[in-house]
């Protein structure tokens, strides 16, 4: 098909511009789709994962961590609460605790002792 007429190359670029918007509609409508079948729980971890991304601080607070509570130690290290006392009390780590003897209370752990511990327990890949 040649096109010798300027009304020509016009339908021919207007067929082109509306197959694009169309196709791209079809592809818009398709990502929606793909979302809603996710389960909702997924959705949800996404979510938390992208905020996680976002801000190197898990409270949110944007400033540097100086210290980590058990639990979030028992998380980082995917072992119990149990465990990580008994190998903060291996290396004789320091434990930062405001709550009187024998009662209930959060117990801070500077990042410091952390990343010793941690260096101590890795190993090298060769």
């Amino acid at each position: 098909m040649l096109l010798d007429s300027d009304s020509a190359w016009k339908a021919m670029l207007q067929g082109i511009a509306e197959f694009k918007k169309r196709t791209d509609a079809v592809e818009i409508f398709r990502s929606l789709a793909r979302e809603r079948q996710k389960p909702p729980g997924k959705q949800r971890q996404e979510a938390a994962r992208e905020r996680r991304q976002e801000s190197p601080d898990p409270r949110g607070l944007g400033s540097p961590r100086e210290f980590f509570s058990i639990a979030e130690l028992a998380r980082r290290w995917r072992c119990s609460r149990g465990t990580v006392y008994n190998r903060l009390r291996a290396v004789g780590a320091k434990i930062l605790d405001f709550t009187p003897r024998g009662k209930r209370g959060r117990k801070a752990i500077a990042v410091a002792v952390v990343l010793e511990i941690e260096n101590r327990q890795s190993k090298r890949l060769r």
